[in-house]
């Protein structure tokens, strides 16, 4: 085996070096965007929260666009890859639906109020980018995922028609968490009974779902 040379040596340490750089660079936008959102993102402003020289952003990225566009991305590639793996463990998991009750609170208990805000933040961010709504909906697909083999694993038929709906709630249960309206333990309570009634709802012949709901009554001629 040919030994590496003084010159290819110094290049993979550039390379990597170059690599950590960028990475430095994508943190500091995150926290910057989840701080101020895409104002408080600056090229000085990237650099300092870096610790890096103000002009190393300009040598990564072509402008202050890129730069976010390209953190944003990848905090949402990241976030659906964490999802996917999430959906995949699930599928080891042998809990019935009052188990869930704990599984809600586990997961408010190791999302802080901080990753919360930015994962909704940023997630609206993409969604209202032309060009990243096509990310935005992979993101949304695979919490789909993980909520439907969530609702398989608690005993849920059909768990993939209702994963939808469920997900229409996990995101207000977030932005509820935010405004600081109830605490953990009671928004969790909410997003359990929620869930228990659209699961139940699920198992009903959509006349018999019609009938019990209240008519209004029709105004007087």
């Amino acid at each position: 085996m040919t030994a590496p040379t003084k010159a290819s040596s110094k290049a993979r340490l550039s390379q990597e070096r170059s690599r950590v750089r960028r990475e430095q660079l994508l943190d500091a936008t995150i926290a910057l965007f989840a701080e101020g959102g895409a104002r408080a993102v600056t090229h000085r402003a990237v650099a300092a929260r870096a610790g890096l020289p103000p002009a190393t952003p300009g040598y990564y990225f072509d402008s202050v666009g890129d730069l976010l566009t390209t953190a944003l991305t990848r905090h949402v590639e990241t976030w659906i890859e964490d999802m996917t793996a999430m959906a995949d463990l699930s599928l080891g998991l042998e809990i019935d639906l009052d188990d869930a009750r704990g599984l809600v609170s586990m997961a408010f208990g190791e999302r802080s109020l901080d990753t919360v805000h930015l994962q909704l933040s940023t997630f609206l961010a993409v969604s209202a980018d032309p060009e990243l709504q096509p990310l935005a909906t992979r993101a949304l697909g695979a919490v789909e995922s993980l909520a439907a083999r969530m609702l398989a694993t608690v005993g849920v038929t059909d768990a993939q028609a209702i994963a939808e709906s469920l997900v229409h709630l996990m995101i207000g249960s977030a932005a509820t968490r935010l405004t600081g309206r109830h605490d953990d333990e009671h928004t969790a309570d909410v997003l359990f009974d929620a869930v228990r009634r659209l699961v139940a709802t699920a198992t009903m012949d959509p006349q018999a779902i019609t009938d019990a709901l209240p008519r209004a009554e029709r105004p007087a001629d």
